[in-house]
């Protein structure tokens, strides 16, 4: 193979300002360029030498001194013009300064996660395989405002990202900047827009202030303090905290600002800091990463965040306006029994109650595909829209689509009514970034339920100019109405006659549905003859309490403090079965005792063993809780021979073609072959559970299989084979799965997908985990002791593998912390299916990515097929540590394809890359990568080959010099490394 070297050099630049102890220096935020809050009292402070005399001169004629305190610190308060500039500030102690081109106007500071971050540069950009055609246009209209658009009132302050979990701090980082074609690709989409309505409406200079980050929820964004207004939130601090002081020496080396999820950590590192800088008002667009955690107590935390900060603020209850989510993820028939995007909708819609806020719903300007829309205009209208109304009093007629306001029940009917329903109801549709329009069709995205809670599709229509009538004839006594209530509610269609969509709704506490009605008929296992023994053999009397509490239409079978022998139990809809403290179910170890149980969804799960200790197949409400352990005792079965691991010894828990599966709370201790496999369901939700498998060589944590609607949840998984798995062994794709703040060890792979792919992999994410090494000590031949891979995407059996989405991930010591494998095994799930065509992998994406540890030296991959590439890879804000040693012919080495061979990363040997190989890959990503060798590494960071498109943007590598970033092997197009083609 012939090789053609390109060198990307990587600058780091480091701005460290002289300063005496005498010198005087303001705040970060007050900088040249800077907007000042007009007409207002506004605070001026900054550093000096203790008792040092500072004096702040405005040029618009005001004046203050102050003498600066026994640490240094000093504030001023100046009375600030009427809009205009440009001005100055002098500021004099034992040293001058004079800060420039100072406008007065209306500052906003604009905070959230990333659709707040996501810059116009990010908005401009499409991807063929994630934007849809219709959002092109959108895309291009972001592209031309950023190229063209030049406004020397309209500035920005970007606070660079830090963390301070302990701490607040009192210092930032950043710099104010005009819009301009040079300058508006760093500028805040959403905040842009903002901006550029109050620019237009108001003529006057705006300011604004950015305060964002990605993937963040919104605990870490609360004060210390404002956790302590109550038991629950106080023990969530309490709890989170004790874990970040454990971890706080090695969060501040190796990932300090990496991943901020403990309380407080970015009100302290970014908010703090910016606090009491004169503003107008905030905007906040935030709640994505709420939606898989605490989504119920969002309005509550929210509410405390908002009012801590005005609080902190001391500018009384200023003007607080949100974003609520927008539609996203592919539409979903029917209706859900509880999902947390539209639940955090909900509790955004209740935040309402709070004085001085607004909410910009947004359920109508999203995108399947994308979570971060494209079209920010009119997040940015909808926004200024409360501002121009409330603040600035100009004549708008409404401010927001209708907000359910109050409900009565007439009979089989419930009569709702709307606040903001502006001239009155309609029913109509937006095309992208078109006016709204009415379409006189009936009302979509209404149910009811009654006491029992099963929602239905529901009739309704609009009977006043505020008013909608809501009905189903299943339903004669409702209870409870909700409307648009699904990620995407695809159709939902009640608009004001001013264009403005209304918002998601419950008219109810919304709860998760479980197999059992609020007081559930309770079956004793120990009242059907099982004995607490652990010798006595109870399944006839467990299976007798499951039969009877499901024929009398469910109910909670309770398994009670002791021991408890079992062979197979068979578990039936509705039906509960619960672990009180200290309840131990103990396997048997007898195959006698385990029943074959064939299934009748064909996969290749048919080659393995039909045998397991729960089973359940076709049944609807099923779920196993408690705080209690389920031991199968699979260390007591003899070991199998290699070529019959399968087949031999039963699963622990084996679900097939079941719907709403629920287990939580329980310990999983020790199965004789997979400790879960859940076949063919739809909605699946773990949460809560400790597993523990080192009994046999297949050992693996969870398998979701052929699954849709799955959320994994809070779990602590310690396996000897894979960790938590995604598989596609029959003909049906493995959907729609959230893996979120999981502990995860393995001695094998900690989270994966494949390595069956028949039936393909969609819309699956891992976010908010740790992958640790395991403390098991049984030895497997091929497995490591810390783990081979860490995160592993596979897809070898044919499929299409798309919208992978892994963020927010600590990875320790594995050998491959990150390996995709796209592969061409082509394995049939059953003899009498046609051979399977090649699959399809597109849109993987990684960020926010910490890899620690120092034992793998295998480096991460990304492989494709020739002729087949990956398609649509992006990597941002990827921090690896790595242990080095790698030589110049390591880095030279030549990778073969095998392209049927089993996709474990170890196969591949020493990659010639001490970061990431990428080969057969197109439309390829990458930004904010930090690399850390702690020996010397004569390799490149990346090396590509048959790469087609790809982008580099801010690479950092502590490595030997000399070193090329990356090398550009043979076939490569359209290579951008960081502006050099």
């Amino acid at each position: 193979m012939k090789v053609k070297l390109y060198e990307l050099i990587a600058s780091l630049l480091i701005f460290i300002p002289f300063s005496g102890m005498a010198d005087v220096k303001p705040a970060g935020l007050f900088a040249d360029g800077m907007v000042i809050q007009r007409e207002t009292t506004a605070p001026v402070w900054g550093t000096a030498e203790a008792g040092e005399k500072v004096s702040v001169t405005a040029s618009w004629g005001e004046t203050a001194a102050v003498t600066a305190g026994e640490k240094g610190k000093w504030m001023v308060k100046l009375q600030t013009p009427s809009a205009g500039g440009p001005h100055s500030l002098t500021i004099k102690g034992n040293n001058t300064l004079e800060i420039k081109d100072v406008l007065s106007g209306e500052v906003w500071f604009c905070s959230g996660q990333s659709n707040m971050a996501f810059e116009l540069k990010m908005l401009a950009k499409t991807n063929n395989h994630r934007t849809e055609n219709r959002y092109k246009p959108a895309a291009a209209y972001v592209k031309q405002e950023m190229e063209t658009a030049r406004d020397e009132m309209l500035r920005q302050f970007t606070v660079s990202a830090n963390t301070s979990p302990l701490e607040p701090l009192e210092t930032l980082s950043g710099q104010w900047m005009s819009s301009s074609p040079q300058t508006n690709p760093d500028f805040s989409g959403t905040a842009y827009f903002f901006g550029r309505e109050l620019r237009k409406e108001l003529k006057v200079p705006v300011g604004l202030i950015l305060c964002a980050w990605g993937a963040t929820r919104v605990e870490p964004w609360i004060p210390a303090e404002a956790y302590q207004q109550d038991e629950e939130m106080t023990l969530y601090y309490q709890n989170n905290m004790v874990q970040e002081e454990e971890e706080s020496a090695e969060r501040k080396a190796t990932r300090r600002g990496w991943r901020p999820t403990a309380p407080s950590t970015i009100f302290n590192g970014m908010v703090k800091p910016v606090i009491p800088y004169a503003i107008k008002g905030a905007i906040w667009y935030q709640g994505e990463a709420n939606s898989d955690h605490n989504p119920n107590k969002y309005e509550r935390n929210f509410r405390a965040m908002i009012s801590s900060w005005r609080a902190h603020w001391g500018q009384g209850d200023f003007p607080f306006y949100f974003a609520q989510l927008a539609n996203y993820a592919k539409p979903a028939p029917g209706t859900l029994a509880f999902d947390g995007w539209p639940t955090v909708c909900d509790q955004q819609r209740r935040t309402l109650g709070l004085k001085n806020t607004g909410m910009a719903v947004l359920r109508d300007i999203g995108e399947a595909r994308d979570v971060h829309p494209h079209n920010k205009m009119d997040v940015g209208k909808r926004l200024a829209l409360w501002a121009l109304k409330n603040d600035y009093k100009q004549n708008i007629p409404v401010c927001s689509g209708p907000l359910y306001k109050s409900h009565k029940i007439k009979g089989d009917k419930m009569i709702i009514k709307f606040d903001s329903a502006g001239s009155g109801l309609m029913t109509g549709e937006k095309p992208v970034m078109e006016a709204t329009r009415e379409t006189k069709t009936p009302l979509k995205h209404f149910q009811v339920c009654g006491a029992a809670r099963q929602w239905k599709s529901a009739q309704a229509e609009i009977s006043e100019k505020d008013t909608v009538t809501v009905s189903h004839p299943e339903v004669p006594k409702p209870v409870a109405v909700r409307y648009a209530w699904a990620p995407n509610p695809e159709g939902a269609n009640l608009y004001n006659k001013e264009g403005l969509p209304a918002s998601t709704f419950t008219t109810g506490a919304e709860i998760q549905a479980t197999a059992s009605s609020s007081s559930p008929s309770t079956y004793n296992i120990e009242d059907y003859g099982a004995v607490a023994d652990g010798k006595t053999l109870c399944t006839t009397a467990i299976q007798n309490a499951i039969d009877e509490c499901n024929k009398a239409g469910g109910g909670q079978v309770v398994v009670p403090a002791g021991k408890f022998l079992t062979g197979t139990i068979v578990l039936k809809s509705k039906v509960e079965l619960h672990l009180q403290k200290d309840a131990v179910l103990l396997g048997s170890f007898d195959l006698k005792d385990y029943p074959v149980k064939l299934v009748k969804y064909r996969s290749y799960t048919d080659k393995y063993t039909d045998k397991s200790l729960i089973f359940a197949e076709e049944q609807e409400n099923i779920s196993i809780t408690g705080s209690g352990m389920i031991n199968f005792q699979g260390e007591k079965f003899p070991p199998s021979p290699r070529r019959n691991w399968y087949k031999t010894k039963p699963f622990g828990i084996r679900v097939t073609s079941c719907k709403n599966v629920t287990v939580t709370g329980v310990t999983l201790r020790n199965s004789a072959m997979w400790m879960q496999l859940y076949l063919n369901c739809d909605g699946v939700h773990v949460e809560g559970i400790t597993v523990w498998n080192h009994a046999q060589r297949c050992n693996d944590g969870i398998d979701i299989d052929s699954t849709r609607n799955v959320k994994i949840l809070n779990c602590k998984i310690d396996a000897l084979d894979d960790g938590i798995c995604m598989k596609s062994t029959g003909p049906d794709p493995t959907e729609n799965v959230l893996v979120s703040d999981c502990v995860v060890s393995s001695r094998c792979n900690a989270l994966k997908t494949g390595t069956e792919s028949t039936g393909g992999f969609k819309n699956i994410r891992f976010t908010n985990c740790k992958v640790v090494p395991s403390k098991g000590t049984m030895h497997v031949r091929g497995h490591q002791e810390k783990g081979i891979g860490g995160v592993c995407i596979g897809a070898v059996d044919g499929g299409v593998c798309e919208d992978i989405t892994v963020d927010n991930i600590t990875i320790e010591g594995t050998l491959a912390p990150i390996f995709v494998r796209l592969g061409k095994r082509n394995r049939r799930y059953h003899p009498d299916v046609e051979i399977l065509k090649d699959g399809t992998m597109k849109n993987i994406s990684f960020s926010n990515i910490t890899v620690t540890g120092g034992t793998h030296n295998y480096g991460c991959a990304f492989l494709g097929l020739p002729g087949n590439p990956i398609k649509g890879l992006k990597l941002s804000n990827i921090n690896i540590e790595s242990p080095g040693g790698g030589t110049k012919k390591d880095g030279e080495r030549v990778i073969k394809e095998l392209a049927g061979a089993y996709p474990q990363a170890t196969y591949w040997g020493k990659l010639p890359a001490y970061g990431f190989f990428v080969r057969n890959a197109d439309d390829v990503e990458i930004e904010n990568v930090r690399f850390t060798n702690i020996q010397k590494d004569e390799r490149p960071a990346f090396v590509l080959e048959e790469v087609h498109g790809s982008i580099f943007r801010n690479i950092e590598t502590k490595s030997v010099t000399g070193t090329p970033l990356v090398t550009i092997r043979e076939n490569c197009k359209d290579i951008d490394l960081g502006g050099k083609k």
